[in-house]
């Protein structure tokens, strides 16, 4: 009885399939491997040393991808723990994250993927407040920060009342009380 053509297609990449798994476990001479599968037919051996090829090309650029995820998120996770550590939002972190428009004082998002250009801001107790890292910063305060450099002391207050109003002709230090 004959083999179907399909199977013997898939008989080969099985042998390739195992001798790829062979050479990742630091077997170094595949044509001495794909010897010791059975193989006669030399149609039948190329078949499989290109399987081979695909292969182990196939292994390479997804243990590549991973490498990228990793260190992408190894990154991420530096950044948010260094942010956490310090305790405090620096000036370079927060003009790289949101974008602030200070005559119609609203945030956007500029850093993270998915987003790019969203509002940054949302409603918490009558206050409009920004997250940032796991943060809730009152968007006035921020507003002060991001056009300043410095942290409004002994804080801010919204000329008309309005803490939703987070335009910078809307915001003027607190007095300090002598």
């Amino acid at each position: 009885m004959t083999e179907s053509n399909r199977t013997r297609k898939l008989r080969l990449r099985a042998v390739a399939l195992d001798v790829s798994k062979m050479l990742l476990n630091k077997a170094t001479d595949y044509s001495l491997l794909v010897q010791t599968a059975g193989l006669s037919n030399e149609d039948d051996v190329i078949e499989v040393e290109a399987n081979i090829v695909l292969f182990m090309c196939e292994l390479e650029e997804r243990s590549q991808l991973i490498q990228r995820h990793i260190t992408k998120s190894a990154e991420a996770d530096a950044e948010r723990a260094r942010t956490k550590f310090q305790g405090v939002l620096t000036h370079e972190l927060l003009i790289n994250t949101v974008k602030y428009d200070s005559v119609t004082g609203v945030f956007t998002n500029q850093g993270e993927e998915g987003f790019f250009n969203e509002p940054a801001a949302h409603v918490e107790g009558g206050m409009l407040m920004v997250n940032l890292f796991g943060t809730n910063y009152v968007a006035q305060s921020l507003a002060w920060f991001y056009l300043t450099g410095e942290w409004p002391s002994p804080g801010i207050r919204a000329v008309d009342g309005d803490w939703l109003n987070a335009r910078m002709n809307n915001l003027v230090l607190k007095e300090n009380p002598s």
